[in-house]
């Protein structure tokens, strides 16, 4: 039988080929957003490089990279009661937070974290281009719309959660939720073009 391409491979090859100009498309806003413009820094402080905080850290964690959530009280507050109450006395009275720690000598290099990124955006793209070939809308108007408001759920899905359970700063969470949205409309736009669109009757 000789090899042919059906319909249904064309749609998946346009499918295929928007989400990876989306993606793309994505990746360059994201990167305007973190290296032009002001987004990707917002609400974002760094400690000083002679703070006695890294030292600290250090000798406290040593190199068990992880995630860390402070006052810790010895137990899990998410299943003990009295964990939790010691945990909120301690907050009260002291400092509390998040810490993301990485051991010494962690350098992943700005190409390896880059491509990363672009691959991760390529895949949210693929989703989405496969999306709105399933969704009842129609229109460059109505796909990016509705790109958009995928990028709002996914931008208040995580950033929400985190602002509301771990007290992130406002203006960070706003700032990490604009460019989500920015991108998910962008990559819409860009694979509805890619796509083609039919006019309602």
């Amino acid at each position: 039988v000789p090899f042919s391409i059906t319909g249904g491979d064309r749609i998946m090859g346009r499918i295929v080929l928007a989400g990876l100009i989306g993606g793309i498309a994505m990746f360059i806003w994201s990167s305007l957003a973190h290296t032009v413009l002001p987004l990707g820094e917002t609400g974002l402080d760094m400690v000083r490089p002679d703070s006695a905080v890294a030292a600290t850290l250090q000798g406290e964690l040593g190199d068990k990279t992880g995630l860390y959530g402070f006052p810790g009280v010895g137990g899990d507050p998410h299943r003990d009661e009295a964990a939790m109450a010691a945990m909120t006395e301690k907050m009260k009275t002291g400092p509390s937070g998040l810490i993301v720690y990485h051991q010494a000598g962690y350098n992943p290099g700005m190409g390896s974290l880059m491509g990363k990124e672009l691959v991760l955006e390529i895949v949210q793209s693929l989703i989405l281009a496969w999306l709105l070939t399933r969704l009842a809308v129609s229109g460059l108007g109505g796909r990016t719309a509705a790109a958009a408001l995928v990028g709002v759920a996914v931008g208040i899905s995580t950033n929400g959660s985190y602002w509301t359970w771990w007290g992130f700063p406002t203006d960070y969470t706003v700032a990490s939720v604009i460019i989500q949205i920015v991108g998910y409309t962008v990559a819409g736009l860009v694979i509805a073009l890619v796509l083609g669109w039919k006019k309602k009757a």
